[in-house]
Parts: C-alpha cells; sequence; structure tokens
C-alpha cells in the first residue's frame, strides 16, 4: 500500500502496511532547520504505526542527524535503530566503518551543492552530535535476532544504536529484530 502525504507543500509517498510505514521526506539536499520542519510536517502527517522508518542517504549526505532527532523527539521513540548499509550498492558497515565498495567512506570525495566533501567513516560520529551513541558488531547481528534485541535493550534510552550489516542475510535479522517494536525508530 502507497499512500500520499503532503509534506511542507510537497506531495510524498509513503508507503505504508499495518505495522510499517517509510517516509521519503527527500530532505537530504535542505539544511538543517528545513529538513527538521519537513520531519516535523511528516510526523504530524502519518499514523503512528508499529515500526517508523525514515529513509536517509546511505553515504550519509544531509542533515541525518538533526532529521532523527526531530523524528526521535516528535514521535517520542526511545531508541534508534541505524543502519545505513545498502549492499545491493556495496555499501557495507564492518566494525563501525562504513565502506562504500570496499573503501572507507572518509576516503571517498562526495559532492553536492556544487561542493566537494568528505565524511567521516563512522556513522556514530555523524551522530554524536546529538545522541548518545552504542555500536554493535556484526558478531552479534550474526548471533541471531535475540542476541541483537538483547544488545539494543543494553542500551540507554534516548540512544542511537548504529549496527554493523554487510549482507542482505544481515539485514534481514536486523529487520527481524526491530520488527514490531513500537518505541524503536528506524
Amino acid at each position: 500500500v502507497c499512500n500520499e502525504v503532503n509534506v511542507c507543500g510537497e506531495v510524498r509517498a509513503i508507503s505504508q502496511t499495518d505495522s510499517l510505514t517509510v517516509v521519503n521526506t527527500a530532505s537530504r539536499a535542505l539544511w538543517g532547520d528545513e529538513a527538521a520542519k519537513r520531519i516535523r510536517e511528516a510526523m504530524g502527517e502519518i499514523p503512528r504505526s508499529s515500526l517508523l522508518m525514515k529513509k536517509i542517504d546511505s553515504t550519509l549526505r544531509g542533515p541525518v542527524a538533526e532529521e532523527a532527532e526531530v523524528a526521535m523527539r516528535a514521535g517520542g521513540y526511545e531508541r534508534m535503530i541505524f543502519c545505513s548499509a545498502f549492499p545491493a550498492q556495496k555499501r557495507t558497515i564492518r566494525d563501525g566503518i562504513l565502506w562504500v565498495d570496499g573503501v572507507p567512506l572518509s576516503e571517498i570525495l562526495l559532492h553536492e551543492r556544487g561542493q566537494a566533501f568528505h565524511l567521516p567513516d563512522r556513522p556514530a560520529e555523524v551522530l554524536e552530535k546529538l545522541f548518545r551513541t552504542t555500536e554493535i558488531g556484526l558478531e552479534i547481528v550474526r548471533a541471531g535476532e535475540g542476541s541483537l534485541i538483547r544488545a539494543v535493550l543494553e542500551a540507554p534510552a534516548g540512544s542511537a544504536i548504529c549496527i554493523d550489516a554487510e549482507s542482505e542475510e544481515d539485514l534481514d535479522v536486523i529487520a527481524s529484530a526491530v520488527w514490531e517494536k513500537e518505541d524503536w525508530l528506524c
């Protein structure tokens, strides 16, 4: 089921089932305040489902931390599960480092708004300015859903939990662990 939601005067698609809502606010290119406003409006427009997934750029471009903070606050979420891995596009996370086609993110020159720049290797570093962060490695993900849930619950409330993933199977474990967790933002 795909629904439309009016966010800041623009129609944005959201996908929704009984237990999942995925929101694409198309806010990556916006500045922090503009992006925050768009997130607040989106949060007011979507029904509360058992799990909300906020789409981000897999190379961490845009106001990722600011958007996550607004979504956490507006939705009243206790924890944020953060994994920007996209194995199909050779974007993986191992030992807390985001790799793009086998190269650490910080070694890749990114471009946006006519500017060239580098971003940190660690998703946790991007989020640390606004969140307490916890990193969870592949050994816990590959130990299964129960191990991952226990590790997430050990993180303090209000935390951003950054999880390693190198394969679709790793992402499946993460998805199974977070499914139907009403107080977790993904």
